[in-house]
């Protein structure tokens, strides 16, 4: 929605059928830049610049999202790897209007990522790309010389003792992350600061073992320090959950701007679902794709408006193919470097706008009927309520306002309504946020919709409301005259024998349409339990990587302008990886073929990925991959399966949720984190239930 557009309503009614309708003259080039309700930010002194950065994101939310990406942070010569990989895969082509970094080391040294901090000031002085900075660091002596140490189990009780080993180390830390920071502060850089991410999961030392009151008091400490005592006032504070479901206990209530998802192994359709979930937090707060691997259709922005989404590292091409790397980025509601600036100074139009003459446009997904955050009711109107509809600060479904009625349970039905002339042609449906309050023995609700000269009728269904978000749909495929819209509107039907008057609330009326352009999402494993992080080797060098991601196999890149050369750095991993599909192979015989691949490797160890093709007409229920490393390697970590390994012998059988590999080509993969050089194995040095591969 984004949309805290101060235009009176006969405005936004003219844009509105300018878009839908094809009038495109109508609408006008930018929004004006009247002024905007102001967002309230953790921090009270928080700069200008930065405030202009939240107030923008509930301007525009729903309607456009920042393309993001996190770069190689480990590794000076690589810092703009990732941002120039999109720029080869996108047509045309585009760089992202977010970077993610993570400072090195851990900030264990002074100054030990000026590198990071230079780039981050180029990118926001030359090209206004916003910086979203996560922090890894480990709090033991070794002062991020092992990344082990940040999965390990830390007494957070004596990180405030004075005189402890970890209160030193924690004052160390601390203060040269500040100093860094205020680097980007002078340069005026709004940063958005993202620590002690993924409360809750159970990996991090931030909150393994400790639970929430700890690590509240972790988050408490660093936003005092850096806020009032450092007087940092750049900071956009954005917190994220560790899993879906996690208890609001972990939440820094009144020290968070943004609320972000951490998602992984999911699908683009499954997006909705985290985002409904930060709601259990805050309604109200700003919300966005923090991490993930998967890109989420643009066009759910309507359903899940995300102000933004973050790819980390190599996941981009592991589970996103650059057909949807470019659709993505193509989509006029993704943002990137070329119309960032925009967003910043409040002048992206509503919608896409066209040179008179031009041909008409298909119709927009995402479109913004009703949000209430201009203060108006936006032509909503009601009948046979007790009162309202009024505007109201007191629930909103995104942003910072809904409408609000009240319902006599024994005089329904009653509704809210719409009058509105609009041209749906080529939109897939239209959805409305409830919520309702002192329902007594329940009151239902159905969204509807009237078109043509017979005022045709289709609705939703009926939907039993409660306190929480309720979301009502109507799917527009086959309803009559769609080109000619008369009214829309919510009606209320309380229950037999009910009594009483109940509030209702609604917000967020929009309009989305179905991208048949869109690649077919990759699908992976449902996860069924928490995501465990694993551990990488101990570094035999100074530069010490920091990347949390256990590496996928995805689409072979063939564009010589992105490196994918070993690396000296030491990749490490707090995922357990999806499985991708691999291509079906033509069968020539045998029972099944392997592929054995090698995407990285250092001086002590190497990341394996194996995909193995059942040729057998029969599927199977149950598997294991037998084979020999033949140097004396080793298996410390490995995904998508259980190991064992004696000697050079190793057996990797299924997991729980994998054991099945369809016939005639079905295929199923897993990876490995070895010690020791890199093997090449042939798909003939491998046995799938004891039956040699070809």
């Amino acid at each position: 929605m984004w949309s805290n557009l101060s235009r009176s309503r006969s405005l936004l009614t003219i844009a509105l059928l300018g878009v839908l309708l094809g009038s495109l003259s109508l609408l006008p080039t930018h929004t004006t830049k009247a002024a905007i309700t102001a967002y309230q930010a953790a921090d009270p002194n928080l700069a200008p610049y930065a405030q202009n950065v939240l107030d923008r994101f509930v301007q525009y939310k729903g309607q456009y999202w920042l393309g993001g990406q996190q770069e190689v942070h480990w590794d000076n010569g690589r810092k703009d790897e990732m941002s120039n990989a999109v720029y080869a895969r996108t047509n045309p082509q585009r760089y992202p209007a977010l970077r993610g970094w993570d400072f090195p080391i851990g900030g264990a040294l002074p100054n030990d990522g000026q590198w990071m901090i230079d780039a981050i000031i180029s990118d926001w002085t030359n090209a206004k790309v916003i910086p979203t900075i996560s922090q890894h660091w480990t709090p033991l002596a070794s002062q991020g010389t092992n990344h082990q140490d940040m999965f390990t189990v830390v007494d957070i009780d004596r990180m405030f003792v004075d005189g402890t080993a970890e209160r030193n180390n924690y004052l160390i830390w601390l203060d040269n992350i500040a100093d860094d920071l205020q680097q980007l502060e002078d340069a005026n850089v709004p940063v958005l600061w993202r620590p002690y991410h993924e409360a809750g999961g159970g990996w991090f030392w931030w909150d393994k073992d400790n639970g929430a009151t700890n690590y509240r008091r972790l988050w408490d400490d660093m936003f005092t320090y850096l806020v009032t005592t450092r007087g940092l006032h750049n900071l956009i504070w954005v917190w994220t959950p560790g899993v879906k479901g996690v208890s609001t206990a972990w939440y820094p209530d009144g020290q968070a701007d943004i609320l972000g998802s951490d998602v992984y192994n999911e699908t683009s359709g499954n997006y909705v679902s985290w985002y409904e979930d930060l709601g259990r937090f805050s309604q109200t707060k700003i919300k966005a794709l923090s991490e993930t691997d998967y890109m989420m259709d643009p066009a759910l922005l309507s359903s899940a408006p995300f102000a933004y989404f973050m790819i980390w590292h190599t996941d981009m091409f592991y589970r996103n193919t650059d057909s949807r790397i470019q659709s993505t980025y193509a989509h006029w509601a993704t943002l990137n470097r070329t119309n960032v600036g925009q967003l910043w100074n409040g002048t992206l139009g509503i919608a896409p706008t066209a040179t008179p003459g031009t041909p008409t446009p298909t119709p927009l997904p995402g479109i913004v009927v009703s949000d209430f955050e201009d203060g108006t009711l936006q032509g909503w109107t009601g009948s046979n309520l007790v009162s309202g509809p009024v505007v109201t600060t007191d629930w909103a479904a995104n942003g910072q306002r809904g409408i609000k009625a009240q319902v006599d349970l024994a005089a329904t039905p009653a509704a809210i309504q719409l009058p509105i002339q609009l041209n749906l042609a080529g939109q897939s449906r239209i959805q409305i946020r409830l919520s309702a309050q002192n329902v007594g023995n329940g009151l239902n609700a159905k969204l509807y919709i009237k078109t043509g000269s017979a005022w045709n009728w289709k609705d939703s269904g009926t939907v039993l409301l409660d306190s929480g978000t309720s979301l009502l749909t109507i799917e527009l495929a086959g309803v009559p005259d769609i080109n000619q819209v008369r009214e829309l509107g919510v009606e209320f039907n309380a229950l037999t024998g009910n009594t009483g008057t109940a509030t209702i609330f609604a917000d967020y009326l929009t309009v989305g349409v179905i991208n048949n352009n869109q690649p077919t999402p990759t699908t992976g494993p449902i996860a069924t339990a928490t995501r465990t992080p694993t551990q990488a080797p101990t570094a035999t060098s100074t530069s010490i990587p920091t990347a949390t991601r256990t590496p996928t196999q995805g689409p072979t890149s063939t564009a010589t302008s992105i490196p994918t050369a070993t690396s000296t750095s030491v990749p490490t991993a707090t995922r357990i990886p999806t499985q991708v599909p691999t291509a079906v192979p033509t069968s020539t015989g045998g029972a099944c073929k392997v592929e054995f691949k090698v995407p990285s490797q250092w001086g002590s160890g190497f990341i394996a990925d194996v995909t193995v093709t059942n040729l057998q007409a029969s599927a199977l229920n149950g598997w294991n991959v037998k084979f020999n490393l033949p140097n004396g390697q080793t298996i410390s970590n490995l995904w998508n399966g259980t190991v064992s390994q004696t000697g050079s012998a190793v057996t990797v059988s299924n997991a729980g949720w994998n054991g099945s590999i369809a016939g005639n080509g079905g295929s199923v993969n897993f990876g490995f984190q070895g010690v020791g050089s890199p093997p090449s194995l042939a798909s003939s040095a491998f046995q799938l239930n004891g039956v040699n591969c070809q």
